[in-house]
């Protein structure tokens, strides 16, 4: 499987934004954390992602996106979004 720092762009579709609404998540924010260099993380198998995606937004805004790899676009798919917690914070910004 590739990994998703190789992929170039997302997959965007209504029903997502509709979804990162409540979370009050951009899809400009999600890009910006993935052209600032996030950390990631291999989500569980029994789980529906792929990937955690963690890291700043330009603003400065901490968040854990988690994502699947569309292999048939080459595009990335957001599942869900948040502001990311302390533990997430503790590990991957020093907090």
């Amino acid at each position: 499987m590739v990994h998703p720092r190789q992929i170039c762009g997302f997959d965007w579709s209504e029903s997502i934004e509709e979804h990162l609404a409540p979370h009050r998540i951009t899809f400009w924010e999600i890009e910006e954390v993935f052209w600032n260099e996030p950390a990631w993380a291999r989500d569980r198998d029994d789980e529906p992602g792929d990937y955690f995606m963690i890291g700043k937004t330009g603003s400065g805004r901490k968040l854990t996106i988690v994502v699947t790899i569309d292999a048939v676009k080459d595009l990335l798919r957001v599942i869900t979004g948040w502001d990311s917690d302390s533990e997430e914070r503790a590990k991957y910004f020093d907090e």
